[in-house]
């Protein structure tokens, strides 16, 4: 049985085209620098090889925000059935074209069609801080129901004690430099 329908964010549509505005250059980022590639960085290894152990075997896996599809793609190295989804048509253009044996999908959160009991594993890896606080109760119970008996549901995000609200998008060349944009935490 699935749930009542998640609630549409206001800005999903401005997240989506500030996502893909950024695209190619985060791409470059990724590439040049090894920045969220498993492969690069221990701890971010540890923690996935961590997850693929505790869900190899029980059901297919969903990358939630998988931008450029690297970690998805380190899943799939792995033996783990994966799919990635990003809200971003162009991320996900990206991914299909550096990884182009996974599977990836457009698709938001809040807009999965997941089916009780339907999956291994669910990954929201730097991707869940863009929804608003609530709307991430109702996404993260979709995740729950749809994670199959000894399934596992893993994040990665930021810390702090504030609420941060995007006032215009931000991109980074390659060199980290950022080209625009600032985040404001709400208290300003």
């Amino acid at each position: 049985m699935r749930a009542d329908p998640v609630d549409r964010p206001a800005d999903l549509d401005a997240v989506r085209e500030s996502y893909d505005r950024v695209a190619d250059d985060y791409v470059r980022l990724v590439v040049d620098t090894g920045i969220g590639d498993p492969r690069c960085r221990p701890w971010l290894k540890a923690a996935l090889d961590a997850f693929i152990d505790s869900v190899a075997g029980i059901g297919p896996v969903l990358d939630v925000g998988c931008g450029p599809g690297t970690v998805t793609a380190y899943l799939a190295d792995r033996g783990l059935d994966v799919t990635g989804v990003d809200l971003s048509p162009r991320m996900i253009e990206n991914a299909r074209r550096l990884h182009p044996s996974c599977r990836f999908e457009v698709g938001s959160a809040t807009e999965l069609d997941l089916a009780d009991s339907s999956l291994g594993g669910v990954l929201g890896w730097w991707s869940l801080f863009n929804l608003p606080r609530d709307v991430l109760p109702q996404v993260l119970a979709s995740f729950a129901r749809a994670l199959m008996p000894g399934g596992c549901f893993i994040t990665g995000t930021h810390s702090g004690d504030e609420d941060v609200r995007r006032t215009e998008p931000t991109a980074v060349l390659s060199s980290g430099r950022p080209i625009s944009g600032r985040r404001r935490s709400t208290s300003d």
